[in-house]
C-alpha cells in the first residue's frame, strides 16, 4: 500500500526540496563560528526538515516532533524514558491526522487519511514508523558517513574531486557505515539454515554489519573503498519483501547533502582526535553522538 509513494520517480521529485533543505543548513553552518557539532547543526536537522515536507508536519508542530523521533538518537535515555515517548508520539499521530481530517493538504500522511485504507491504530503505527525511519536512522548514517570520509584525508578528497561517482560512494558509505546493526526476524514456519533447524515462532537476530562484510561477496571487506563496484549487494536496505520502503529518498538525501556538503566546505575536518568522538553504541545502534568538526 505504502511502496507507491517510495519509488525512485517519487523520490527524484523531491529533488529540489532536499538540495533547498540542504543549502539552508549550510548557510546557517557557514554563518556559526567553528568548531560546530556536524550532528546538531546539519545531519539531525536535513532528514527532520524533509520528513515534515513529506508528511505535512507543520512549523509549529517540528519541534514536538524532532523531540520524539530524537530519542532514538539520545544515547541516555532509558527503557522507561522509550516506553513514555513512544506513547506520546502515537498521542502526536493522532492530533496530526485529526489536523488532517479537517484542512485537506498535498502530502503522503494526507494521502493515507483520505484512502481511508487503514484504521486510525494502523495510520499512527504506519506514521510513528516512517517518521522515525526518515528521521533518525538517516541522521546516524549522516553522520557516520562524515565521519568516515573525514578520518582519513585521502576520502574527503575523493568525495570533493569526484562528485560524478556519488552513487557509488554513498552505496560503499551504506555498506560499510551502518548504523543500524541488527534486524529481528521470526520463522513462520521450522527451517534448517546453516545446519541449524530454527523452528516456528522463534526470533533470529540478524547482523547487517557482518552481512555487509561478507568474504564470499566483498573483497577485503573490512576496508572504505569508495570505487567498490559491488558495493551496492550490501544488505543495508535489508532484502526482499522486508527492504526498507525509504531507501530511494535515503540514498538521494545522503548524495545530495554530502556533495554539496564537500562543495561548500572543502577544507573540514575533524577538529577533535578521531578516537575522541563520541558513540551511541548501545540500542543495536552505532554512530557518532557527536560530530566536531572546523574549516
Amino acid at each position: 500500500m505504502l511502496a507507491g509513494y517510495f519509488t525512485v520517480r517519487q523520490a527524484a521529485e523531491h529533488r529540489a526540496a532536499i538540495e533547498r533543505i540542504v543549502a539552508s543548513r549550510l548557510d546557517a553552518m557557514e554563518r556559526l563560528q567553528p568548531p560546530v557539532d556536524l550532528v546538531e547543526v546539519f545531519s539531525r536537522q536535513v532528514p527532520s526538515l524533509m520528513a515534515c515536507e513529506m508528511f505535512g508536519i507543520l512549523e509549529s508542530e517540528r519541534d514536538v516532533f524532532e523531540r520524539l523521533t530524537g530519542l532514538a538518537l539520545n544515547k541516555d535515555a532509558d527503557s522507561e524514558n522509550i516506553l513514555e515517548t513512544n506513547e506520546e508520539f502515537r498521542a502526536f499521530m493522532r492530533s496530526v491526522f485529526a489536523r488532517k481530517r479537517m484542512q485537506r493538504s498535498d502530502d503522503i500522511f494526507s494521502e493515507l487519511v483520505r484512502s481511508r485504507a487503514l484504521t486510525d491504530e494502523e495510520l499512527v503505527a504506519t506514521a510513528v514508523t516512517l517518521l522515525q525511519a526518515a528521521h533518525a536512522a538517516i541522521a546516524r548514517t549522516m553522520a557516520f558517513s562524515v565521519y568516515m570520509l573525514l578520518k582519513e584525508r585521502e576520502r574527503w578528497n575523493v568525495l570533493r574531486t569526484k562528485p560524478g561517482s556519488i552513487g557509488t560512494i554513498v552505496e560503499e558509505l551504506l555498506r560499510h557505515a551502518i548504523a543500524a546493526q541488527l534486524s529481528v526476524r521470526m520463522a513462520l514456519e521450522d527451517v534448517e539454515l546453516g545446519g541449524t533447524v530454527i523452528k516456528a515462532f522463534e526470533t533470529v537476530a540478524i547482523s547487517f554489519s557482518a552481512a555487509n562484510r561478507d568474504p564470499a561477496v566483498f573483497a577485503e571487506p573490512d576496508r572504505l573503498d569508495l570505487a567498490r563496484h559491488e558495493a551496492g549487494r550490501h544488505l543495508t536496505f535489508s532484502f526482499g519483501i522486508h527492504q526498507c520502503l525509504g531507501q530511494h529518498f535515503a540514498r538521494l538525501e545522503l548524495q545530495i547533502a554530502l556533495c554539496q556538503l564537500a562543495q561548500r566546505f572543502p577544507s573540514l575536518r575533524l577538529a577533535v582526535p578521531a578516537e575522541d568522538i563520541p558513540w551511541h553504541t548501545d540500542r543495536d545502534i552505532y554512530a557518532p553522538d557527536r560530530l566536531s568538526v572546523t574549516w
